[in-house]
């Protein structure tokens, strides 16, 4: 079974309601010794980054999409601490999950705070220059053009004057689309890509409301409107 998996099982284990904190606080420990040194391949752009960074202790690092709360977790791992994850879904499932990761950051963190928060898509709680890191995995393609502008000015609000945004975005030039699980035929007009997608009605809706796939140039030129320097950092994962 692929690590990652391993990790994500641990972590959904580690949040179950019923234990103590004894208990947790046991899986925890045992979680750290299991993943020493473990660096999974779609979180090493950020672990490179932050190893070229400041001090553990000293990074303030926001996760801008969090979801479920892994990579969060994944950095706990590592020794940071001044972690932070805002996400918009507003469902009773993610809203359960939430508070379910807040008791455990409060456990291994040592801390009173919530560390996921839920936030309208347009503006934070936090303070102006408040992080060193802002980055997200996956994200920037579910969200609205509409919207883009609003996502992107609240990182430039919330980035440091020396601070990072790293974005990973599956683009409209890779050959599969992972969300559809299909091949290329994301590359078509969009008459003739709704009507391949017709008899799987999942995927279907997922494109027409939740899935804005743009091409690399189109990412990068956005990106440049709104930040001094861009880089595409990809080639890092090879």
């Amino acid at each position: 079974m692929n690590k990652w998996v391993i990790f994500k099982n641990s972590i959904d284990n580690l949040i179950d309601p019923n234990q103590t904190e004894n208990e947790i606080k046991k899986k925890w420990s045992d979680l750290l010794k299991s993943f020493n040194g473990y660096r999974p391949n779609h979180l090493i752009n950020l672990l490179i980054l932050l190893d070229k960074g400041q001090a553990v202790d000293k990074s303030k690092i926001l996760d801008h999409g969090c979801g479920a709360g892994y990579a969060l977790f994944f950095l706990a791992s590592k020794g940071y601490s001044n972690i932070w994850g805002i996400d918009v879904d507003e469902t009773e499932r993610h809203s359960l999950r939430k508070n379910a990761c807040n008791k455990i950051f409060k456990i291994i963190l040592n801390t009173k705070h919530d560390r996921i928060l839920q936030y309208d898509g347009k503006k934070t709680e936090f303070l102006d220059s408040s992080f060193d890191y802002i980055f997200s995995q996956q994200v920037i393609e579910h969200v609205n053009s509409k919207l883009l502008n609003s996502y992107i000015s609240e990182e430039i609000r919330l980035l440091k004057d020396n601070g990072f945004v790293l974005h990973q975005i599956p683009h409209r030039l890779g050959p599969y689309e992972g969300h559809t699980k299909k091949w290329f035929i994301h590359w078509l007009p969009q008459n003739l890509y709704y009507y391949l997608l017709r008899n799987d009605i999942k995927s279907l809706k997922l494109v027409k409301r939740e899935l804005f796939l743009r091409w690399p140039w189109q990412l990068k030129n956005y990106f440049k409107k709104h930040f001094k320097n861009v880089d595409n950092v990809v080639n890092l994962r090879l």
